[in-house]
């Protein structure tokens, strides 16, 4: 039946209300703030967001103002930027994929656009706010760096875009599905884009990329979002866009893990 939505955030006019300031509030410095992912760490709901200012980068990039957090402690009826978590325009995590696991926040990040290697860091929930308390995984020590983002390296190779994570409890795994665009890849794993996906036990050490959704099938198909509330069955669930209809569609796709 589809994916039913009981209420929206409103303004005044009964229409969408801004939520995170864009090119209405500044449109000489802000094209729009994108969401990449958002989570709830206690009682506090998070959206991170990309502030664009270009779209039209080389190699895949998308040029960023900033990344940063808009928080709401009213279950999302008012929300306010948080500066105290804000990442720079080069930063690998311009694009963050947020899921939780036994008190843990992981952030999984990219530069803006579709052409970056993935990287990881995590937090507790408490420490949403407090970027000092944030680790990042650095693969050469074999270590989690606190409060060092320059220390993260690549957990997965590029090109990732738009990358979601959830830990799946029926597989007991990880998954992370992401948009490829074989034009920003030097050995491409398919000749169309494509939406991949793989899987992990630690986040580290991932499985090779399977095709999830193609071109050939979905023309223009980017940002499948995968269903965090449906974890626990046989199937992923995810919401996939197409620039064609310029819409989003629920999606289903049988899974069978080894």
């Amino acid at each position: 039946d589809g994916l039913k939505i009981d209420s929206m955030l409103l303004d005044a006019d009964g229409k969408a209300l801004e939520v995170c300031a864009g090119g209405k509030t500044n449109p000489e410095v802000y094209q729009t703030s994108i969401p990449t992912s958002a989570i709830r760490a206690g009682k506090t709901d998070c959206v991170h967001i990309m502030n664009i200012y270009d779209w039209g980068a080389p190699h895949g990039r998308w040029l960023t103002n900033f990344s940063s957090v808009y928080t709401s402690n009213d279950d999302g009826r008012t929300w306010e930027r948080r500066e105290e978590v804000t990442f720079s325009p080069d930063s690998h995590f311009s694009q963050v994929a947020y899921a939780k696991r036994d008190g843990w926040i992981y952030m999984l990040g990219t530069q803006a656009g579709r052409g970056d290697a993935a990287y990881l860091a995590r937090f507790l929930e408490k420490d949403l706010l407090d970027m000092k308390a944030y680790e990042y995984w650095n693969g050469e020590s074999k270590e989690w760096i606190r409060g060092n983002e320059a220390a993260a390296t690549p957990v997965l190779r590029g090109p990732v875009g738009e990358a979601s994570l959830i830990w799946h409890k029926k597989f007991e795994r990880w998954i992370l599905t992401y948009n490829y665009d074989p034009n920003h890849d030097e050995t491409p794993l398919t000749k169309r884009h494509a939406i991949l996906y793989c899987t992990s036990k630690d986040l580290v050490q991932w499985s090779e990329p399977k095709v999830l959704a193609e071109a050939d099938r979905y023309p223009a198909l980017y940002c499948a979002y995968i269903h965090p509330l449906k974890d626990n069955d046989d199937q992923l669930w995810f919401i996939m866009s197409m620039w064609g209809p310029y819409n989003a569609f629920l999606m289903c796709a049988d899974m069978k893990l080894e």
